[in-house]
């Protein structure tokens, strides 16, 4: 019935009728949108939820690690430091957290470009040094934690174990920074 006209034509009436299906039409397109964009903020809080289910996971897995595990930030403060590493440095955990890394931890210079570094560390405790097997893993800078030392403390470092973090930490933060919710899926996968 909108779309019949009588002759001879109004101007104002035929200017008013298609003023009114143009805003028919832009409403409907607006809602459409609204609904899309109700399902995408529904499934980006599934994800965040999920991304902070698995973040707590792994946390708790490195907070029980036998090695000694600091994480400091791209300006080198301490971010994470689990029991071991404070056992290790003879500090409590608020104390480690006020620190820089470098004051602790001496990075081999072959280490300071790479990615992923295994090999001897240098650490700092008090007035002595050691030389300990560990790892430096180093995450995308925009990041909280930067780079992440795992030192062994007593016995060799579980290869498949650092294998399994490593690729814990990196689904978290293939997710986190690329928004690749296959990463969580993966995680999920792992035990996360």
């Amino acid at each position: 019935a909108n779309d019949y006209l009588s002759k001879p034509f109004n101007k104002q009436e035929l200017a008013a009728r298609i003023a009114t299906h143009l805003a028919a039409c832009d409403a409907e397109r607006r809602q459409q949108e609204n609904q899309r964009l109700e399902a995408a903020l529904a499934q980006s809080a599934e994800r965040q939820a999920s991304l902070l289910e698995t973040q707590s996971w792994l946390i708790s897995q490195l907070s029980l690690a036998p090695e000694a595990i600091i994480g400091a930030g791209s300006d080198g403060q301490i971010r994470f430091a689990n029991a071991s590493a404070a056992a290790l440095f003879q500090q409590q955990d608020a104390n480690l957290k006020r620190m820089h890394s470098h004051a602790l931890i001496h990075e081999p210079d072959e280490s300071q470009q790479l990615e992923r570094y295994q090999g001897k560390l240098t650490v700092y405790i008090g007035d002595q040094h050691r030389d300990l097997e560990g790892m430096i893993l180093r995450f995308p800078a925009a990041s909280e934690i930067t780079t992440l030392y795992v030192m062994n403390t007593d016995t060799p470092v579980s290869l498949a174990r650092i294998q399994s973090l490593e690729s814990a930490i990196e689904a978290l933060s293939g997710y986190a920074f690329r928004g690749d919710a296959r990463q969580l899926d993966k995680l999920k996968a792992m035990g996360g």
